[in-house]
């Protein structure tokens, strides 16, 4: 791994040093995905929990919600369950519901009271 190293002779006083309020070494600086800022001098569990926050959600559609000829535009949900550590969370069940392109869970004069669009998810082992 590679990083570029700042020094100007200042110390403590470097412009670079004030901008992130740099009182110790080392001091990290978190770049995320897109280029900016995710967190300055993290250690330990706070710097693993930033690393995974700033990971994309694996974007494959692993199960549909309804038929392909439901009119009306498909919910796609994306994301990860995260335990109290910030860790994957294996196997986690995950249930969503969503209403027809007419805003109703469920037809009008239904007996049931069972959303009719919804899906089950479970996340994987890690």
């Amino acid at each position: 791994m590679t990083w570029r190293q700042v020094y100007d002779g200042k110390d403590w006083q470097a412009e670079i040093a004030q901008v992130y309020d740099v009182q110790s070494i080392p001091f990290t600086i978190l770049l995320g995905k897109d280029g900016k800022v995710a967190g300055t001098n993290l250690r330990g569990a706070k710097l693993e929990e930033a690393v995974v926050n700033d990971q994309e959600p694996s974007k494959e559609i692993a199960v549909a919600m309804c038929t392909a000829d439901e009119p009306g535009e498909k919910l796609q949900v994306y994301g990860r369950v995260l335990d109290e550590h910030g860790k994957p969370l294996q196997k986690a069940s995950v249930i969503a519901y969503s209403t027809d392109m007419t805003g109703l869970y469920v037809p009008r004069g239904s007996r049931s009271r069972t959303p009719r669009i919804s899906a089950v998810a479970v996340t994987n082992d890690g």
